[in-house]
């Protein structure tokens, strides 16, 4: 291995060890302000749109006997010593090894992910527990490939021993703990390659050694110096650029070292309260609860914005009208015609003719603002310098395009696009180098750089060339792959679905009709293990 490529398999197997293996997924990282311990994990969601995780339809902490009930009907309990028997795993086949260590991993997150209460905001109500840790079992040996096509051999032994262990020692409701997998756990995926010889993954020599630059080196021992995760030996972390054994329960500590799931609270590795613990703020609670009174208590609701320890203002989230005529905080909480005024935090009118537009851009539907003075005024005709809209200057007359300033007919092959990106009807815009070119549709397998240039049921694949539009039911990751939309489902992944109506389930604003708007109508306190699903 290259010595350049280190840093690329480093950052490949800190996400295969808790197969937050999706590269399109949006990284949520759980360290807070009060010392929690970051985590490995994502979200498969939709990170080329900037999602926050508090938009994501993952939510709820469910009251005990409801949470309780969910993990039941999942049918996906925390791995026990059978789940985690590891004798008749085939180590000669990777996906049958690999099995060994994924299964119970999949069967603990997806029945610790409805234990608390992760599955109240999908629209099946519920965590389907077969679904879900039949899902998560595929991403977790997917993460794998990369390591077997390069030589690594698979111990199902040592893969199942991680498992149990990240289970065990995993804090509850809390991200699965990248200490444990990065550090703690035997390393399970390794390649053959002796102390001195060649290797190309990040393990060898029976995982007494750790492949630095194309070369099996030993791994460093206590109080040695380190760079990484994977150069320190079994047991020990990378803690401060030297490796050394996370602290034990009641020692002395100042940041996140000690062995999960301790963290340091008040100066020492403690295990985090229960509900009705002594605090003396939320750093001494378990995940979700919050300090108040000086005890640890419950936080099923952020009606007021705030959650407990680690978790997050989310909720449900369905297409609905816009309806707001009083306070806001968004354009999106008030009626068609209406916008938030930023200094009152009022719906407030559009401006109509002749009066200002509203923050330099917005008018009435039917009108738009005047580049010349800044006032509302008819959206401008054929050669008519172009309005001032809410996305841009180039707001022109239906049928019409804005084209070195002025409204235009719309162009048509060979010719270039409008500022806007459009083209006259059976055109699309292709984006090149020498500019952007009205061309006609491209179909499966053309070059594309944007979803514009595809013809209606193309999308722009990953390999930038237009491919067909996924069917509802198939899996889903960034969303413009859908022939609908992409959104949660009872797995707690995301799959195509069809576009929703009114009060239907989406992700997004542009996931609804127009005149509808996405938005949550019941926030509730999301728990970090929601994320890692």
């Amino acid at each position: 291995m290259r010595s350049g490529d280190r840093s690329r398999w480093g950052a490949l197997l800190a996400l295969a060890l808790l197969a937050a293996c999706s590269s399109e997924g949006t990284t949520t990282d759980a360290a807070t302000a009060d010392g929690g311990r970051a985590d490995a994990g994502h979200l498969d969601a939709t990170a080329v749109r900037d999602a926050e995780p508090s938009d994501l339809a993952i939510t709820d902490t469910a009251a005990a006997d409801a949470a309780e009930a969910d993990a039941a009907e999942a049918d996906a309990g925390s791995p026990d010593a059978a789940e985690l028997d590891a004798s008749g795993a085939d180590a000669g086949d990777p996906r049958a090894a690999l099995a060994a260590y994924c299964q119970p991993l999949a069967n603990y997150l997806c029945a610790e992910a409805a234990r608390c209460g992760c599955g109240d905001a999908i629209p099946a109500g519920m965590i389907d527990g077969p679904a879900c840790s039949s899902r998560w079992l595929d991403r977790c040996i997917d993460a794998y490939a990369p390591f077997v096509a390069a030589g690594a051999q698979i111990d199902p032994v040592r893969g199942a021993a991680c498992a149990q262990r990240i289970a065990a020692e995993s804090t509850p409701c809390g991200r699965l703990d990248a200490l444990v997998a990065r550090a703690l756990c035997e390393p399970f995926a390794i390649d053959p390659a002796p102390l001195g010889g060649n290797c190309t993954s990040p393990y060898c020599a029976d995982g007494a050694g750790f492949c630095a630059g194309g070369t099996c080196v030993t791994r460093t021992s206590s109080g040695g110096a380190c760079g990484d995760e994977f150069s320190c030996q079994t047991g020990l972390a990378c803690l401060g650029g030297h490796c050394l054994a996370p602290l034990p329960e009641n020692a002395a500590c100042s940041e996140e070292t000690c062995a999960p799931p301790l963290h340091c609270v008040d100066g020492s590795c403690r295990a985090l309260g229960a509900v009705g613990a002594s605090c003396n703020d939320v750093s001494a609670c378990g995940v979700g609860l919050r300090c108040t009174d000086g005890h640890c208590a419950a936080q099923a609701s952020c009606a007021d914005g705030i959650c407990g320890r680690d978790a997050q203002c989310g909720g449900a989230r369905a297409c609905h009208v816009r309806t707001g005529t009083a306070a806001c905080d968004h354009d999106q909480d008030c009626a068609i015609g209406r916008y938030c005024d930023d200094a009152i935090h009022q719906c407030t009118l559009l401006p109509g003719q002749g009066e200002s537009c509203a923050r330099g851009t917005l008018c009435q539907s039917g009108l738009a603002c005047s580049l010349d003075n800044g006032t509302c005024g008819p959206i401008p005709g054929l050669g008519q310098p172009c309005a001032l809209g809410e996305f841009g200057p180039f707001v022109c007359a239906a049928g019409l395009g804005c084209l070195e300033g002025l409204c235009a007919a719309l162009p048509g092959d060979g010719l270039a696009c409008t500022t806007d990106n459009h083209c006259a009807p059976g055109f699309a815009c292709d984006f090149t180098p020498r500019g952007s070119f009205c061309v006609t549709p491209k179909v499966e397998g053309g070059d594309c750089q944007a979803d514009l240039v595809c013809a209606d049921g193309f999308h722009c694949g990953r390999q930038g060339t237009c491919t067909a539009d996924l069917p509802a039911g198939a899996p889903c990751e960034v969303g413009n792959e859908c022939a609908g939309i992409c959104g949660r489902d009872a797995s707690g992944g995301l799959s195509c679905q069809a576009r929703p109506l009114e009060n239907g389930a989406c992700l997004f604003d542009e996931d609804c009709p127009s005149g509808l708007v996405c938005t949550t109508t019941s926030p509730v306190c999301v728990p970090p293990i929601c994320f890692d699903l």
